[in-house]
């Protein structure tokens, strides 16, 4: 009778842990388990994105470092019109490669003067021959 009992008692638990077990509420966890895969997914995007930003800043400096990129050339002028010097593209790479703290708020206030001019190109009068 005691087996019986002991028996009996175990089935009744068992029967009244697999109700409990069917009223469990788990949809605030697959919410959380949703809104972790969206930010994964976001992360992902940024992650592709900046892998793209470092490959252009790879081509940038590798293009810096082979002094490949003068294209063109301008003349600078002095306030009375007078030919002054020239300042390439070159130049203006070089200056922005050597100031490694490099702004461009603080490249607004940056005088032309101040940017050394790698090859200083001579003006030819008109008239030369």
């Amino acid at each position: 009778m005691k087996k019986y009992l002991t028996f009996g008692t175990i089935c009744i638990s068992i029967l009244f842990s697999l109700n409990n077990c069917t009223k469990y509420d788990d949809s605030e966890l697959r919410k959380s388990i949703s809104n972790l895969e969206g930010r994964v997914k976001n992360v992902e995007d940024q992650y592709s994105e900046i892998n793209k930003d470092i490959r252009s800043l790879q081509t940038i400096v590798s293009t810096l470092q082979s002094n490949d990129h003068i294209t063109s050339i301008v003349p600078l002028l002095d306030k009375d019109g007078r030919y002054a010097g020239t300042l390439s593209e070159g130049d203006i790479l070089r200056y922005i490669k050597n100031n490694s703290n490099f702004d461009i708020f603080v490249a607004e206030n940056v005088l032309v003067k101040d940017i050394e001019h790698y090859r200083p190109y001579k003006s030819l009068k008109i008239d030369a021959t």
